[in-house]
């Protein structure tokens, strides 16, 4: 067949599957199963021809068994499609929990050469041994999960390929490979920081073995390091004006009283901090580079004032005992009030007192997480959060409509509410699209939901309080629910069907339920 019959043939199959192609580029820009699924649904002639322009993103499918044989997938219409995904699928990734004391070294030898040419991304173990390492049996093993170095000779050497290593025991820095990427460990003894592989990008260590660290003898290009000590009271880092921490770090938590020695870096764009038992931040500890700050303090309350934080900071996340004053006077506007870039403000860890103030908030703020203190005086912060002409997310936090103050902000689009949040008829802004119910259980009447909401995330609880979701509105299509085994996701195709899909790790649910049927569905996935 010469070159232009070639482009004849491909140009009538494009024309006669022309519909196909274009249901199939539809369905790629659809990140959720239950969308690709809810769109085959909207007409006849798509779902009769589903085979010829549908299939799965198996990434997201991580069991490999029959689906055909899967009690808890009742989608029967639905079955060959999901199975050819898995058929089809030759890069799935696996994670692997191996190797307790009691399995056999070559039964699991003999598992990994078996997984070819599947990718075996991460490996968890309670013991690896030079046994296994001779049979280099980890050539498609990138990361590994370890609770044991200790059975290893002193000549043993992990592989090169090995770019990832989580332990939680001590270990001999030589047993690390040359090329590792990431480390995270936890160690009491001291730690030779010099003898470790100079590719580390990633740095993660708890334990009392931080003490000392000498900053001058970290890996040169790392991009994220973390020193978690609980209960010193002296600095973990040896470092300070003179001698600064990497200049590439991007990511960094550390102690209060290390901040000196990363003050002047300019690449931190996320910084973490724990306020040490007798440490305190000074003015121009923070890098002004820092764009994202976490700051937690359980010991003496800490006043954090504007002229700690950096210009162009867009996240700020305060756990612990914190309060707002300018640094001279006990002034709390302009704590906050004056950060144009801020975007997320997370004070629902904070620990206030009842007399303590938040101040005015910038308009630039879209998140705001309130306090969960129960006595805290709510007011003048919902009369702030209102005057916000950009936020679009509020978590209610321990804010329970008790005063005259509502939040009627109508640029929001999103809450999250709380277990001890009152509803009213006016609890909830007229714009407000999607709502978090978190750990609210109880009923909610139908004069409170708004006629925008349109998405909700629940727990089981809430299905029973709720006459199995019989009294919420038909408008509302979307409903996630969650405990701490699985998540669904339900799509409403009518007042009394539900398409319901849920991909939890080792099992994929799916089916369509009469609404009434959702509970005892659900009690049976749980046994």
């Amino acid at each position: 067949m010469s070159h232009s019959d070639n482009k004849i043939a491909t140009d009538n199959y494009q024309f006669i599957n022309l519909s196909f192609l274009l249901l199939n580029k539809i369905i790629n820009n659809l990140d959720q199963i239950l969308d690709i699924i809810s769109f085959s649904l909207v007409c006849k002639r798509w779902f009769d021809n589903r085979d010829k322009y549908l299939c799965f993103n198996n990434e997201t499918l991580m069991n490999s068994r029959d689906i055909k044989v899967d009690k808890h997938f009742t989608l029967n219409s639905y079955k060959e499609l999901f199975q050819r995904s898995f058929d089809q699928n030759i890069n799935r990734k696996h994670l692997l929990v191996l190797i307790t004391p009691d399995d056999e070294i070559l039964d699991y030898i003999r598992f990994l050469k078996q997984s070819k040419p599947y990718t075996v991304e991460i490996v968890q173990t309670n013991e690896l041994n030079d046994e296994i390492i001779q049979r280099k049996c980890y050539a498609n093993v990138n990361n590994l999960s370890l609770a044991n170095f200790s059975r290893f000779r002193n000549n043993i050497k992990l592989p090169s390929n090995i770019k990832e290593i989580i332990s939680i025991f001590e270990f001999n820095e030589s047993f690390l490979p040359l090329e590792l990427e990431s480390l995270q460990c936890s160690i009491n003894n001291t730690i030779n920081i010099s003898l470790l592989p100079r590719t580390l990008k990633v740095l993660k260590i708890s334990g009392y073995g931080t003490r000392g660290i000498d900053v001058r003898s970290l890996p040169p290009n790392l991009e994220e390091f973390e020193s978690c000590v609980v209960g010193l009271f002296d600095k973990t880092i040896t470092g300070n004006d003179t001698h600064q921490m990497p200049s590439t770090l991007k990511r960094v938590s550390l102690l209060s009283d290390d901040l000196p020695s990363i003050k002047r870096l300019t690449s931190i764009h996320t910084l973490l901090i724990n306020v040490s038992i007798t440490g305190f931040i000074r003015i121009g500890d923070i890098p002004e580079s820092v764009t994202d700050l976490s700051l937690t303090n359980y010991s003496m309350p800490l006043n954090i004032c504007r002229e700690m934080l950096p210009s162009n900071i867009k996240h700020i996340s305060i756990i612990g005992k914190f309060s707002f004053r300018a640094q001279i006077s006990s002034d709390y506007r302009y704590t906050f009030s004056t950060l144009q870039h801020l975007e997320t403000l997370d004070l629902s860890r904070v620990s206030l007192s009842n007399n303590d103030k938040i101040g005015p908030l910038p308009t630039s703020l879209i998140n705001i997480s309130l306090p969960s203190t129960p006595n805290f005086k709510y007011d003048e912060l919902i009369s702030s959060c209102n005057q916000l002409p950009n936020l679009k997310f509020v978590d209610y936090g321990s804010f329970n409509n008790d005063n005259d103050q509502r939040l009627n902000n109508t640029s929001i689009k999103s809450i999250k509410l709380n277990r001890s949040t009152k509803l009213t008829d006016q609890s909830i802004p007229t714009s407000v699209e999607i709502i978090d119910f978190n750990d609210y259980r109880l009923k909610v009447e139908q004069n409170i939901w708004p006629p925008s909401i349109s998405s909700i995330s629940i727990d089981t609880a809430f299905i029973d309080a709720n006459d199995n979701l019989m009294n919420i509105p038909s408008s509302i299509k979307n409903i996630t629910i969650t405990n701490e085994q699985f998540t669904f996701n339900i799509r409403r195709l009518d007042q009394q069907f539900i398409l319901l899909f849920g991909n939890n790790l080792l099992n994929i649910n799916s089916a369509i339920l009469n609404i009434n049927c959702l509970t005892n569905y659900l009690k049976k996935y749980n046994k």
